[in-house]
């Protein structure tokens, strides 16, 4: 009832009718059992606080007042009248809040009949209302601090409005706050509590005899304990196994704490211990007889009776989930993963080990023949023919419809092929990634004859064995090599060993196994080039200079469409180059230079000499090699990202094409000593980074572009040789980096150069000279210069050779050019001229034309005769 009463004065519908219902489930049993069995267990929410209101307490309802009967049928009504009252009120929207709060106070004192709002019951209301202004005033003010708000908070509740004082017993008041706003819930509980514990015993106890009246609530009582007096205490031995306590949660609910599992006898006697000790009462319990007023439950234990419990059930968490493992979804989703990780796996090795078995392996399918043939077919040699080798090789590697059939005895080809089957100690099968790369290095070792091959290198540098008597044992070893460049030895496979192809001396591959790089200079191999070996298409450099090579470049250089280098110079090779070259859109570095005009004399296996300085080698007739042949044209353009043209000493035609000015990372042009003809095309000016211009000894015919400083990088410039005139560009002295300047022998070229009037370089020495800081040479002679030699020329400090004869300068040499002598300006052999100048007196007898005590060498402007001087 006190709980209805506060939750009516809070204005808390539901905890109002909650409270509602706990009264009507307890009939009311306090108001109408006998006086003498009224024991209230009354206590607060936490025994002994004094700092609580005083009108708050808890009111359990007594054990002793239970009742299951009926002995007054009038005052059985009341209940009922009164649940029918507080419907009816609770429907009542006519009502004000302060009526309805008076109406349920009589009704709570048993006035069911009639509404009479007494002045009591106005000022009570008033006093609600006052309360309710008050602690809405409270919640506004924001100006208080939590622990001022929650003590003005207990104030109001006790009656006192007026302005909040703060006092130290106060602030321990304070304290408890929040235990005092959550005791209307638990008084809640208390009584649903109470409820239950009445319907279980009514339930469970019972007695055999059948009552011959209605009792009353003690006779009840008194019955109950009688009947559990019977079984008290027998076979109870283990009272910690009863060990259950109520503890109150942060939220203000009760809740069981279990130690162990009990049967439902024992719980009921715990629940009503336990409901004593929450109260702040702990009687003794006694047995009927003993003068104790409190019910004492005791259980009987009797095998057959105790009921089998399912601990799943009272184990069982309505909020808890299943693991994760065992969440039949997750299983699936699971399988579904691990399937799709096996399979992808699965795949990308299937892949990966089909990339790695070199795409180029040719299925070869295998057709019988209708009938026999007249003839017996020969019968293979050995099971290795016969497993397919043969047929992957030439459909892989032989080119221009070739066959191993075909051949003759001592074709490099068979004996490449025979190593393979019966030699090679790796013994590949045909589906071997490296089948082909393997079988084309055999066929380059077999078309060049070289000890090289056995040595890592030129015969008598590195190698260190006997030749003589260890040549069977060649390729089963291995070779040291001292690298100058890393500072020291390195081992390599010697060539046609057993040793894998990448470790081979001069070999490079990539990390998977893939020949990327043959580089073997100086090694003097002899021969021609296999066409063969452009059937490395990964191959991306190739460095073969230095060599006794001859014969032509195969067309099938084409094929190496990732090829970045090829230095096949100073050789013996002749024929035109083949179209095909400029295909290799890739190419940053070729050099064919030195074709012609070298003397290398190299000695085969058989003491054959071979000298390239005769086409073939010399091997059939001493024709002179003239080196390659071929046109440039502008095709060049192709070349986009060439860095280094190297075409010199060669027999080449055509003309330098303004589609020039696409190779814009062109950094060296060296294609002087060829017959090239036409004029230099303003475009060249385009190559910013061009370092190296040399385009001597052509029959170019042409001036030097105005333009010409733009090349700002250029660091030699050599036109000498040619049919050149005109004046010297201004901007040609603002080229800070030149290091060598050739202007000279454009006035007296020789035929079959161009021989015109207006003929060679004109103008003067300009005085920016001086700022070409780097240079070393300046060879201007041969040309019909004129005027006198600047005093800024002594500014050039690195000079090594300077050479004014020849030409219209006059006057004398200046002091600070002299003074050069005593720096770079000098030749300690003294094999060369250092200093030249027409210093000799003219014809003999008249003063020299540059007057010059510092010059090495000396000549006659009018006869042009030059003599040592120094």
């Amino acid at each position: 009832s006190r709980l209805l009463e506060k939750a009516h004065i809070a204005n808390h519908d539901s905890l109002q009718i909650f409270a509602s219902r706990a009264l009507d489930k307890n009939q009311f049993a306090r108001r109408n059992s006998p006086p003498e069995a009224q024991s209230e267990v009354v206590g607060t929410l936490k025994s002994g606080n004094s700092d609580l209101p005083p009108d708050v307490t808890m009111t359990t309802i007594p054990v002793q007042t239970i009742s299951t009967g009926d002995s007054d049928r009038d005052k059985s009504d009341l209940p009922q009248a009164k649940r029918r009252a507080i419907r009816e009120l609770m429907q009542d929207g006519s009502l004000t809040p302060q009526e309805r709060n008076l109406r349920m106070q009589q009704i709570i004192a048993g006035d069911v009949l009639s509404f009479q709002a007494t002045d009591n019951g106005r000022n009570e209301s008033d006093a609600t209302q006052a309360k309710m202004s008050a602690i809405r005033e409270l919640m506004e003010d924001k100006s208080l601090t939590s622990q001022e708000r929650n003590l003005r908070m207990q104030q109001i509740m006790r009656g006192n409005l007026a302005p909040l004082t703060m006092s130290s017993s106060d602030l321990e008041v304070n304290a408890n706050v929040e235990i005092y706003g959550t005791s209307l819930i638990k008084e809640a509980l208390d009584a649903k509590i109470a409820a239950k514990l009445k319907k279980k015993l009514q339930s469970e106890l019972s007695c055999n005899e059948e009552p011959e009246h209605h009792p009353d609530d003690a006779e009840i009582a008194n019955t109950m304990i009688e009947c559990a007096n019977r079984h008290v205490f027998v076979g109870v031995t283990n009272t910690s196994a009863l060990e259950q306590s109520w503890i109150p949660s942060e939220d203000g609910h009760f809740g069981m704490s279990y130690s162990s599992l009990l049967r439902p006898e024992e719980q009921v006697s715990e629940t009503f211990s336990s409901l004593r000790q929450s109260y702040g009462t702990a009687p003794n319990v006694e047995a009927q007889g003993t003068g104790g007023q409190e019910l004492a439950v005791a259980t009987a234990v009797e095998g057959e009776d105790e009921p089998d419990y399912v601990y799943a059930a009272i184990e069982y968490d309505p909020n808890s989930k299943p693991p994760l493992h065992k969440h039949r979804r997750f299983r699936i989703y699971t399988f579904v993963a691990l399937l799709v990780i096996t399979v992808s796996i699965i795949v990308m090795a299937m892949y990966i080990t089909k990339v790695s078995k070199a795409d180029k392996i040719v299925n070869i399918t295998y057709n019988l023949t209708n009938r026999p043939t007249l003839s017996p077919t020969p019968s293979p040699t050995s099971l290795r023919e016969a497993s397919g080798i043969l047929e992957q090789l030439e459909a892989g590697v032989l080119r221009r419809d070739e066959t191993f059939d075909a051949m003759e005895a001592g074709d490099p080809r068979l004996l490449a092929l025979d190593w393979i089957l019966h030699r090679d100690g790796m013994q590949l099968v045909s589906d071997d990634v490296n089948l082909y790369q393997r079988f084309v290095l055999a066929v380059f070792a077999y078309s060049l004859d070289s000890f090289a091959w056995y040595s890592c290198g030129k015969l008598g540098e590195n190698f260190t064995v006997n030749i003589e008597e260890d040549v069977e044992k060649f390729p089963e070893n291995v070779c040291p090599v001292w690298n100058p460049y890393i500072n020291r030895t390195e081992t390599f496979g010697v060539w046609l060993s057993s040793t894998p192809e990448c470790t081979w001396f001069g070999i490079t591959c990539s990390d998977d196994g893939v020949v990327k790089g043959i580089e073997l200079m100086y090694n003097d191999l002899i021969g021609q080039i296999p066409h063969e070996l452009f059937a490395l298409d990964f191959l991306t450099y190739l460095a073969l200079p230095g060599n006794c090579l001859y014969g032509t470049i195969p067309p099938e250089i084409g094929n190496l469409r990732h090829l970045l280098s090829l230095e096949i110079h100073s050789n013996g090779l002749s024929s035109s180059i083949p179209s095909e070259i400029y295909e290799l859109d890739q190419l940053q570095l070729l050099n064919l230079a030195e074709q012609y005009g070298v003397e290398r004399k190299c000695t085969k296996s058989n003491g054959a000499i071979v000298n390239i300085y005769f086409k073939m080698g010399g091997t059939r007739g001493f024709e002179v090699n003239f080196g390659l042949t071929g046109k440039l044209d502008s095709r060049i353009k192709e070349w986009r990202s060439m860095k280094g043209l190297h075409l010199f000493e060669n027999s080449l035609t055509g003309s330098i094409a303004p589609e020039i000015a696409s190779m814009r990372y062109l950094t060296f042009l060296q294609i002087g000593d060829n017959y090239i003809e036409g004029s230099l095309p303003n475009e060249i000016t385009s190559l910013r980074g061009l370092r190296y211009l040399r385009i001597e000894d052509n029959f170019i015919y042409s001036t030097l572009p105005e333009n010409f400083g733009d090349m700002d990088d250029l660091e030699i410039l050599m036109v000498n040789g040619n049919s050149m005139y005109g004046p010297v560009p201004e901007s040609l002295f603002s080229l800070k980096k030149l290091e060598v300047i050739r202007l000279d022998e454009t006035l007296s070229a020789d035929p079959p150069w161009i021989e015109v009037s207006d003929e060679g370089f004109t103008g003067s020495i300009s005085t920016e000279i001086g700022q070409l800081k780097n240079l070393k040479w300046l060879l201007l002679h041969s040309n019909p210069l004129s005027g006198t030699v600047p005093t800024e020329l002594g500014m050039c400090e690195k000079l090594e050779m300077v050479r004014l004869h020849r030409t219209n300068i006059y006057g004398t040499m200046p002091r600070e050019v002299c003074m050069l002598r005593d720096k770079n300006l000098y030749d300690e052999s003294g094999s060369r001229g250092i200093l030249y100048a027409d210093c000799s007196n003219n014809n003999r007898t008249n003063e020299p034309f540059l007057k010059c005590d510092c010059c090495t060498d000396c000549c006659d402007h009018t006869s042009q005769v030059c003599v040592a001087d120094d």
